[in-house]
């Protein structure tokens, strides 16, 4: 089981905060207000992957909770404020709020403050607060304790966002959003390159966990697809784990590093690898790969 970072408000010391980016007591306050209230929240996305050494710039403070009524509620009486929205944002990601719903929070302002807050006069920094219903998002407070940390685990955090992406093809901008929150966590964070990351893993995931070590681009239509099948396969006890790979690495739908290559080289300059953002994991990469069809 993957150690934790402490995100404790009260007792976290100087190196914790420093990991969190610029995580003040004023950003962690709806964490431990719902925490006393006995409500149990688990920090996500931004928060999250910068605990395992992922170096992100904070935005909003999205939290997973049971009920995010109920948590609104509770910062409510504590002077936060519930912001009007017609939609659900996750990023840049306009969803459906019917199917991704969501209570968007600030500290005493009207509807009409920026999501993002600037340092205020001494230096903390005081976020919009998104409310995430936990069961939408492949999480369960079973899992770990997080009554005094609100870190998920790192292999809960990868388990939950793998199935997200995978249940997330019809929403191309959320599917990009995790895809680089995955990307950024297999190319950071170090517990994941061990040799037995990949047993703490739901087995349904560990086939995905080969090939993203592989090389496999996290984001492309083709690998989704691909990976969604094999966790189906892997469901139904179809599937034996391969760990030198379900597909081969000539296969360009899938591993679209040298099809980047090939398009950055056609590139005039100033164009070059080092400009161009790229998903594919750069974690070690796998000279052979067995072809396996899957129905």
């Amino acid at each position: 089981m993957t150690k934790l970072s402490n995100f404790n408000i009260e007792n976290s010391s100087d190196s914790d905060v420093a990991k969190m980016g610029r995580c003040t007591p004023d950003r962690g306050q709806p964490c431990a207000l719902l925490r006393d209230a006995g409500i149990p929240s688990v920090v996500w996305f931004e928060d999250a992957i910068r605990v395992y050494g992922v170096p992100t710039v904070l935005f909003g403070l999205y939290l997973l909770v049971l009920d995010i009524d109920t948590a609104a509620k509770l910062l409510q009486d504590h002077q936060w404020t519930i912001v009007g929205q017609y939609d659900a944002k996750i990023g840049n990601a306009e969803l459906d709020p019917n199917e991704h719903p969501q209570r968007r929070l600030v500290p005493r302002v009207t509807e009409g403050t920026p999501d993002i807050w600037g340092p205020s006069v001494d230096g903390t920094w005081t976020p919009t607060v998104v409310l995430l219903p936990i069961t939408q998002w492949n999480y369960s407070f079973e899992k770990a304790s997080v009554a005094t940390n609100f870190v998920p685990e790192l292999e809960n955090l990868v388990d939950a966002f793998i199935d997200s992406l995978l249940d997330s093809a019809e929403e191309p901008r959320l599917r990009t959003r995790l895809s680089v929150q995955l990307a950024c966590l297999y190319g950071d964070a170090r517990e994941i390159k061990s040799a037995d990351f990949a047993e703490s893993l739901l087995n349904e995931h560990v086939q995905y966990h080969y090939l993203a070590c592989a090389g496999m681009s996290f984001g492309s239509v083709h690998s989704i697809a691909h990976q969604r099948r094999t966790r189906q396969a892997l469901r139904e006890g179809k599937f034996q784990l391969q760990e030198n790979g379900s597909a081969t690495c000539e296969d360009e739908d899938l591993f679209t590093d040298a099809v980047e290559a090939r398009l950055l080289a056609s590139l005039p300059d100033p164009a070059s690898p080092a400009r161009m953002p790229s998903l594919v994991s750069p974690c070690r990469r796998r000279k052979t790969c067995e072809q396996r069809e899957i129905s």
